[in-house]
């Protein structure tokens, strides 16, 4: 809870290769509460401890979404992230794990307080609500499409950007958020490109919050690989024709804590503070300064 200082010590190492990009996808080592989530997640028994999850298996289970969607009398499925809990649940929940974060990270984050704000990533703009209320901040909400919540998107600054090129910006921003997106960048040199652009986004002293997945053993990496296939089953907007593409094509960067230090420390960042790996998905926030 916020007001406690969880910290983990990180050890700065030049970082070339990402462990977790020899680890290969399995259900070994799940225990019965990781099976119990990701079956209760699509509602069906697929997940079984030693047993392969083929690509049919989840193609069946994203076409039983697409079709009970459509049954409804919706052509297309259901808007990006409303699925889960609704617009009002997520605020809850970014509350929650906002909550989560340790004295010394709410001490720096206050500091920065009216200062422009980006919530790069944005998503339905949930988190990033609730984090500019907070510390009273300036946002601005980017991703690569406008998900935002229809509730908001009349009401916020929203700017798309092309994950394949630098961001530039008139702006210079107190904190930039990186809110569960990292690992969705394909590749470690693709991960350092866009810490560089941050840095250089952000003014003298500004900080980089992250939200992260802590993976350094192959049955983690393995949990949260189908924690995000799980989710987006129920989540995506593709054609069912391009979902077995969409498969072949899936990328997660997973990184440990260190890992990630130790790249953003290479960019010039210098760490703050790092709170617990915590839940199922053992996520956890750190957050970077500019020196």
């Amino acid at each position: 809870m916020k007001g406690q200082d969880n910290k983990t010590t990180i050890k700065i190492s030049e970082v070339s290769t990402l462990q977790s990009s020899t680890y290969k996808l399995s259900t070994a080592g799940f225990n019965d509460q990781q099976l119990k989530k990701l079956n209760g997640i699509i509602g069906r028994d697929i997940f079984c401890t030693n047993t392969s999850i083929t690509d049919d298996n989840l193609l069946v289970c994203y076409n039983d979404y697409i079709s009970a969607d459509n049954s409804a009398g919706s052509s297309v499925k259901s808007e990006w992230g409303q699925t889960r809990d609704g617009f009002e649940g997520r605020l809850k929940t970014a509350k929650y794990k906002l909550a989560g974060l340790s004295r010394s990270i709410s001490m720096t984050l206050n500091k920065h307080s009216g200062t422009n704000y980006c919530d790069l990533g944005s998503g339905d703009g949930s988190m990033g609500v609730v984090f500019a209320e907070e510390y009273k901040l300036k946002p601005i909400f980017m991703d690569i499409n406008n998900y935002l919540d229809k509730s908001i998107i009349s009401n916020v600054n929203f700017e798309a950007f092309d994950p394949s090129k630098d961001i530039t910006s008139s702006l210079k921003y107190g904190i930039i958020s990186c809110f569960h997106i990292l690992h969705h960048i394909d590749s470690l040199e693709d991960i350092k490109a866009r810490l560089l652009n941050i840095y250089d986004l952000l003014m003298p002293d500004g900080v980089l919050i992250c939200r992260e997945h802590d993976v350094s053993d192959p049955t983690t990496y393995s949990f949260v690989s189908y924690l995000h296939i799980a989710y987006e089953i129920k989540e995506l907007t593709i054609p069912p024709d391009r979902y077995k593409e969409y498969l072949d094509n899936y990328r997660l960067c997973l990184m440990s804590i260190g890992e990630l230090a130790s790249l953003a420390c290479a960019c010039g960042f210098k760490v703050v503070g790092c709170t617990r790996p915590i839940g199922f998905d053992h996520s956890y926030y750190i957050l970077f300064q500019k020196i």
